[in-house]
This record gives structure tokens, C-alpha cells and sequence, in this order.
């Protein structure tokens, strides 16, 4: 295990930008309410307000893919309280229709995206952390799916990935058994259906996944986020399996990323070539963190580099992680959703703009949500080049979108 280095500190969508909720300067700083800041002051970046879109009960995780082949990217919003995948179609200009529900299992807690039987339209694949199973519902191409096909897995399933890890060209599943503390992976035979998963420790209570080729080899390796892993000291923090090739796993590598990180990305920071890890942890302290592994030999990485995120103000503390241009810099930033601990409203979403060999500017925070943020997506929702951001809002069962401006 690795030491941590600290390094310091409903709507229809409008036009007009918001300036930060807290940045560096403070309000009155250069960008900030004084100044009318609809940018931050440290990279031009703003986004609209807040375009909030009703759900199923209680979502916990989103994805995106275009559905119905018009070239725009919707939504998949995994319902925990409804049993059901909600889908909302883009319109056009970042809008999106009211959301389609279709069963999906007993407490949807997460959802992919993926072809899983070659016809080249996406389908969805559904973590049902209350019976213990995957549902993979085949989509039809223009926005509808079929009924949900069920795999059992591990106990309390709670997050999930799809990738073709058996190298041979059929996506398979990599699915965090929280209860378990392992990764169950199920592979896929090309026509929407799965073997039985084989499972690989991951550490207690794995809670979130990533998947990206960490070691340069080729294939695709994953990454696991542990809530209770620092408790436990057990596999600790964020946790690499490595992939020796036919879909099997070395055993899990452990690095130090905080208290009780809940979130974990991959993307290159550095601009090498080579992935590295962004990892939120907000279980033991607020207002909690981001940890940034930056990667060293092929398939390790380095100590991990601790950010400031959520808002001290209202106790709130990230747990959705996504990466993204957003200054137009060609270099990958970082965004996060900062949930608080009680329904106090207020959530936002914090942006760590990058600034060159995998470091970050503090967070800059915009409102994203009344309650209970946790989840976040990246997409360009409105065709204009920029990225924008969907929230899942999951104490107002709602997804709000804030679309990237000028």
C-alpha cells in the first residue's frame, strides 16, 4: 500500500451562464458574483443552468449512448427505487425528452452501455444490487429496449463495466459485488447473453469500477474503488487487476486514495499516452477529496496526490467522477458531483481544470442539484463542440443537465 501526498485546499435550460459558486479569489475575485463571472477565473469555463428532467425513484448511476441512431447522445438513468432503467431521448439543442421506464430488476444501482450482441445498436446492462443479479436489455435501435434478460452475480452488486476483456471481440462484464468484495467477470458469447461470472477479490466494499490498459499491453485491465477498504486495511483504496489474457486477472495491486473513496476514472492526464486514475473518497472526512494516481512502470502508479472537493459551507463531499475537456485545452480535467450528507439542497458539481503534467487548479463549483448528488456524465448533449454534464440528482429523482457555453 502507498502513502497520499496532500497538496492543499425543475427547469427548462436557459441560455445564460452562471458564474461559480466558489472559486479560487472568492466570490468577489475575477469571475466571481461581483463581477458578474459568467467563467471561472482560472479557464474560461462556464455552463448553463441547471435543466432538471424527472426520473424514476431514487437514481444512482447514468450513462450515455445514442439509442435510437440520430447521432445524438441520451440518457440511461439506473432508478434503484422504481426497479426499472430510465431512458431519455436527446431532442436536440441539449433537450431530452420525458424519460421512458422499462423493468429492469429489484434495485437498479447501476448502469452500462454497450453492443452485447453484434447488431450494432447499443444495448444496456443493469447492476440490481437487491437481487443479486445483471439485466442486460437488448435495444431495438430507435430508443426502445426489449425485456430484461437476468445473470446472477455477487451480493449487493453495485456498479459495472463493459469491455471486451477476453480479447475476442464480444463485449463482456466486469460487475463490483459490494458485499463480496470481489469483481465478477461475466463473458459475453456475442448474442446478448454471459457466462457464469468467475469472481477476483477487490477489496472490502468495493463500490465503484473503471476499466482502461493500464500496462500497455493491449487489454483491458480494471480499476476498483473501496468505501470501507482504509477501515479494513485491507486491499486499501483504489485496487488494480490486471488482465493476463483470456479474461482472467492477476490478483489486485492496492493503493492508498483516501478515507473511503467511492468513485473512480481513468484518463491520461499527463498527456503521455498513458492512462492514470482520478478517485473521489468522501466516507471519513468532509469535505472529502479527489485523489490523482498518476502512472509509473507499465501497470502501476505512483503516490497518490489529494485535491479538495465538495463544499465545506453545506458538509458536502464527491462522489461522482467523470473527465473532460472543458476549457478547451486539449488536456483532460476533472469533474466530480458534490453530494451533501442530508437532504439540505445546494449540490454542485466541482471542475479541476488541468494544468499540465497531471496537476490541478483547485475546484470551481456551479449548482447542479437540490439533493443528493451522485452521479455525473459527459457528453456533448447539444452538438456544439463543448462537453456538458447530466447530474443525477437522486433525492428529487431528477437529472439535471447543464449544458457547456461561451
Amino acid at each position: 500500500m502507498r502513502g497520499a501526498l496532500v497538496l492543499g485546499i425543475v427547469a427548462s435550460a436557459v441560455s445564460a451562464c452562471l458564474a461559480p459558486v466558489h472559486e479560487p479569489g472568492g466570490a468577489d475575485g475575477p469571475g466571481g458574483a461581483a463581477d458578474g463571472g459568467a467563467r471561472s477565473s482560472d479557464g474560461g469555463i462556464c455552463f448553463g443552468a441547471p435543466a432538471s428532467y424527472p426520473v424514476g425513484s431514487r437514481p444512482w448511476s447514468i450513462a450515455t449512448g445514442d439509442f435510437n441512431g440520430d447521432g445524438r447522445p441520451d440518457l440511461a438513468v439506473a432508478n434503484g427505487g422504481a426497479g426499472t432503467v430510465g431512458v431519455l431521448l436527446n431532442q436536440g439543442g441539449g433537450h431530452f425528452a420525458s424519460q421512458v421506464g422499462y423493468p429492469a430488476g429489484n434495485g437498479p444501482a447501476a448502469v452500462a452501455v454497450g453492443d452485447f450482441n453484434g447488431d450494432g445498436r447499443p444495448d444496456l446492462a443493469v447492476a440490481n444490487g437487491g437481487d443479486d443479479s445483471v439485466s442486460v436489455l437488448l435495444g431495438r435501435g430507435d430508443g426502445s429496449f426489449a425485456s430484461p434478460v437476468s445473470f446472477p452475480v455477487g451480493t449487493a452488486p453495485g456498479a459495472l463495466a463493459a469491455a471486451d476483456l477476453d480479447g475476442d471481440g464480444r463485449l463482456d462484464l466486469a460487475v463490483v459485488n459490494r458485499q463480496d468484495g470481489n469483481v465478477g467477470v461475466l463473458l459475453g458469447r456475442g448474442d446478448g447473453t454471459f457466462a457464469a461470472q468467475r469472481v477476483y477479490p477487490a477489496g472490502t466494499l468495493a463500490d465503484a469500477i473503471a476499466v482502461g490498459d493500464f500496462d500497455g499491453d493491449g487489454r483491458p485491465d480494471l480499476a476498483v474503488a473501496n468505501m470501507g477498504s482504509e477501515m479494513a486495511q485491507n486491499l486499501a483504496g483504489v485496487n488494480v487487476l490486471l488482465n493476463r489474457g483470456g479474461g482472467a486477472f492477476a490478483p489486485a495491486v492496492a493503493y492508498a486514495a483516501g478515507d473511503g473513496p467511492t468513485g473512480v476514472t481513468a484518463g491520461d492526464f499527463t498527456g503521455t499516452g498513458k492512462l492514470d486514475l482520478a478517485v473521489t473518497d468522501n466516507f471519513m472526512t468532509l469535505p472529502g477529496a479527489v485523489s490523482v494516481l498518476l502512472h509509473g512502470n507499465p501497470g502501476t502508479f505512483g503516490t497518490a496526490a489529494s485535491y479538495p472537493a465538495g463544499v465545506p459551507e453545506d458538509g458536502s463531499a464527491p462522489t461522482g467522477v467523470a473527465v473532460g475537456d472543458f476549457n478547451g485545452d486539449g488536456r483532460l480535467d476533472i469533474v466530480v458531483a458534490n453530494r451533501t450528507e442530508a437532504s439540505q439542497g445546494g449540490d454542485t458539481v466541482g471542475v479541476f481544470l488541468n494544468q499540465g503534467a497531471g496537476t490541478f487548479a483547485p475546484q470551481v463549483v456551479y449548482p447542479a442539484a437540490s439533493g443528493w448528488a451522485v452521479a455525473i456524465a459527459v457528453a456533448d448533449f447539444d452538438g456544439d463542440g463543448r462537453p456538458d454534464l447530466a447530474v443525477v440528482d437522486s433525492y428529487d429523482s431528477t437529472v439535471n443537465v447543464l449544458l457547456g457555453c461561451n
